[in-house]
């Protein structure tokens, strides 16, 4: 059994990662075919240095980097990431930030899971906090599928089926694509893995592999307890357009919807944590939720990165 694959990586604006990121998968025991980067507008000098650092392989064609007119987001970048690899002949496409960084050995477990699971046609690995050397992202199971809420699945000496997935070093075959299509391109951040697992599930199970492991970076928290307001935004808006789509019950989650926007609303107002950005993050759960009910997706102007917390 072959096990030919094209790890995409989705950057914006932390060059010193990428690196770090492209040359996890040059290390890895299993080479891969080619490498996909989609670059986000980055103006950090990620381009340059990528140049500097990897131009024989930019060159004979091992590099095919994307650098794009402007920043369409982690969901129009892998969207597009998965486009660009979808263009060769590979049998397997993987997706993952500049922030993931492969143990040398992943794709090489993923290829023994695929080899004695012929059937599935989706892995998960494990994904460890760089800082603490613990798990900080794994597959889910989802326990409500009105709310679509979710936990993370227990570690077992095996590995494990999971309903959900992430795109931290998620690994799928190229014929899925043709099946299911891309990922979806306007969710702008959070909740793209989530939509795009829930689609792969009529196709194939998803198998987490334990022992395929990558490192990843902790995510961002206002003094350790707060999203950043523009990706809270994202994510309680994309949240929302899947409970429409994918719960069993279109009403229940109708009423879960406006149920955690009252929740939401009320948190910032009552907890003490929110101090001092109350109305910003009420403004952020309002809008989010208002735009998911019309259908305004893609990206939100007044939801930037740049425009920090």
């Amino acid at each position: 059994m072959s096990f030919s694959y094209i790890p995409v990586i989705v950057t914006f604006n932390r060059k010193d990662k990428l690196i770090t990121a492209i040359q996890s998968v040059l290390d890895q025991t299993i080479q891969p075919q080619k490498i996909v980067i989609v670059d986000n507008h980055s103006d950090d000098g990620t381009q340059d240095l990528v140049k500097k650092n990897y131009q024989d392989e930019i060159d004979n064609g091992l590099i095919d980097y994307h650098y794009l007119p402007e920043n369409i987001g982690g969901s129009g970048g892998f969207s597009k990431g998965v486009k660009y690899a979808n263009k060769y002949e590979t049998d397997y496409i993987a997706v993952s930030d500049d922030d993931a960084f492969y143990r040398k050995d992943y794709f090489e477990k993923i290829s023994d899971a695929a080899k004695e699971n012929p059937s599935v046609k989706a892995f998960q690995g494990v994904a460890y906090d760089s800082n603490i050397d613990k798990i900080s992202i794994q597959g889910k199971k989802i326990t409500n599928w009105n709310s679509l809420d979710s936990e993370n699945i227990k570690m077992q000496k095996q590995d494990i089926y999971a309903d959900l997935a992430t795109f931290v070093g998620f690994v799928f075959t190229k014929k899925i694509v043709s099946k299911i299509g891309y990922p979806v391109d306007n969710f702008f951040i959070w909740n793209d893995d989530a939509e795009y697992s829930l689609r792969m599930r009529n196709i194939t199970k998803i198998l987490q592999v334990k022992n395929a492991i990558v490192d990843h970076a902790g995510t961002q928290r206002i003094g350790g307890t707060l999203t950043p307001i523009w990706k809270t935004y994202y994510g309680f808006r994309n949240k929302i357009v899947l409970r429409r789509k994918y719960s069993k019950s279109k009403l229940a989650a109708q009423s879960i919807n406006v149920f955690l926007l009252v929740r939401q609303v009320a948190a910032a107002v009552l907890k003490s944590s929110y101090k001092g950005k109350r109305r910003a993050y009420i403004k952020a759960f309002i809008d989010g939720f208002r735009d998911a009910q019309i259908g305004k997706m893609g990206k939100n102007k007044k939801y930037m990165p740049q425009q920090g917390y």
